[in-house]
């Protein structure tokens, strides 16, 4: 072991304790829920830092028409036929005020917003009356020109009980109906009740999920469907929202509200490390096509099993570090790993995930990273670390007590905007998103160009086996 990783590894095991608690935030998973994530459909990955394209939360006053509203973000509304008034803001939202006349009414953006890599949003509240007719289409992939357009993309909510409404997915070509998938014939929707409809939009691939009206724990409506068809040719940019007017106005009549279109966040680096149990990870490529180095010539201490990267060297009390061998970023990124505790409680338990780091040298002179300390069986202790010239040159405890058993597994990541890092946790796999302490202030500027490397290092703290420490789903992305 170097002098080098020595000294890293004595501060990291010894510095001071102090308490922080821990801040929740309200972001969705950072995954597609239910699967293991696989560029390049990064609907599952979280777009909430990005800048939004459209935002409406429908503020005015009652009665306004929707032709005559603003959205957040500057944008227009059109209404078909040259109706002004079927749909209003009430309570601030758009709500449809049309009557049972059974026509569609589409509420447009009126220019175009985007046709490749975005998610898209509406907090719907279905009509009060258990009506025949009863529909509401959340709409994109649009052309422009005539309202309704000929060619469009949406998903339809169709009533079919006071209770039920089917989701299916549409896409039409010449206002006729190209393609049809039905992706659940049962979702739970009540009259009057309100829920989050949306789709992520990456290539040609659609998934559609809900979540609780507001935001939440986000749920894909069955599988990502393929369009048949490709409209990012510049012609497809519109969205819009569309009611049929199948009960009585009034105020049980249906809305919608947080209309959203954001673009999803660059895909950096993904691996899944999916490959053959015992590939050394210099010999392993990640699904974005980045390689692996390891310090000190040493080839055979990180290796692939069961999909993961273990530690192999056992009980040496070495620090091997996983580097992937291109620059990656220096800002605007989130970076995380699903991170498996070793089995063992010994001293010396260890693992440490890195970024903003150092081209030239492995391990290099200057870095950041986040680590876990083994406090007990049952906790660790984490902490920020910033290194220049191998020095230790800033050090903040973000919490003592952190719960990690040995064996268990969790998501940690950081958030980097400029000189703010923020470390967080969620579930293995993705989840809901708990903060780490507060966000740290970097002391130093690292955004040169020349500190764009990322890494994970583990301790070789317990014997080899089965139950060494791993790590999964090693992403980065640009926000």
């Amino acid at each position: 072991m170097s002098s080098n990783a020595r000294k890293l590894f004595v501060c990291a095991i010894t510095a001071a304790l102090v308490a922080c608690t821990r801040e929740m935030t309200t972001a969705p998973s950072s995954e597609i829920e239910g699967r293991r994530v696989k560029p390049p459909l990064t609907g599952g990955f979280s777009s909430l830092s990005t800048t939004p394209l459209v935002v409406d939360s429908f503020t005015d006053v009652d009665g306004t028409a929707i032709v005559s509203h603003t959205a957040n973000t500057g944008q227009s509304w059109t209404l078909p036929g040259g109706f002004t008034n079927m749909i209003t803001i009430q309570g601030n939202t758009a709500r449809l005020s049309s009557g049972s006349d059974h026509n569609n009414w589409r509420m447009a953006i009126s220019s175009d917003v985007t046709d490749d890599r975005f998610d898209i949003w509406a907090d719907y509240k279905r009509g009060s009356a258990n009506v025949v007719g009863d529909y509401a289409q959340l709409e994109f992939l649009a052309g422009s020109g005539s309202n309704p357009p000929q060619d469009r993309v949406y998903v339809s909510l169709e009533r079919q009980t006071a209770s039920i409404v089917l989701v299916r997915l549409v896409r039409t070509a010449g206002f006729s109906v190209a393609q049809t998938v039905v992706l659940d014939s049962a979702m739970a929707l009540a009259t009057g009740g309100t829920i989050r409809i949306g789709a992520t939009v990456s290539g040609l691939q659609v998934q559609v999920w809900r979540e609780p009206a507001g935001g939440g724990t986000r749920t894909n409506e069955g599988s990502a469907i393929t369009l048949t068809a490709d409209y990012r040719d510049g012609n497809h940019k519109r969205v819009a929202f569309n009611f049929v007017g199948a009960e009585d106005a009034g105020a049980g009549s249906p809305s919608i509200d947080n209309f959203t279109v954001k673009p999803l966040p660059t895909l950096l680096l993904f691996d899944s490390f999916t490959g053959v149990d015992g590939t050394n990870i210099i010999s392993h490529t990640a699904e974005t096509g980045q390689g692996y180095s390891i310090p000190g010539g040493f080839t055979d201490k990180i290796k692939i099993q069961s999909n993961t990267a273990r530690l192999t060297s056992g009980n040496d009390l070495a620090n091997w570090r996983m580097a992937v061998t291109s620059n990656v970023a220096d800002d605007q990124f989130d970076i995380w790993a699903d991170y498996k505790r070793g089995s063992v409680d010994v001293l010396g338990d260890y693992g440490q995930l890195e970024f903003l780091a150092q081209s030239g040298a492995n391990p290099p002179q200057d870095r950041v990273y986040v680590a876990l300390t083994r406090e007990s069986p049952t906790t660790v202790q984490v902490r920020l670390v910033r290194t220049k010239s191998f020095s230790i040159a800033q050090s903040v405890v973000l919490q003592s007590g952190f719960a990690l058993s040995t064996g268990a597994t969790i998501r940690i990541g950081a958030t980097v905007s400029g000189l703010s890092v923020q470390a967080w946790s969620e579930p293995a796999g993705g989840g809901a998103r708990t903060n780490i302490g507060s966000a740290v202030t970097l002391t130093a500027d690292y955004r040169d160009g020349a500190h764009q490397r990322v890494a994970f290092n583990f301790i070789g703290a317990q014997p080899a086996s089965s139950g060494s420490p791993s790590i999964d789903n090693f992403t980065v992305q640009q926000n």
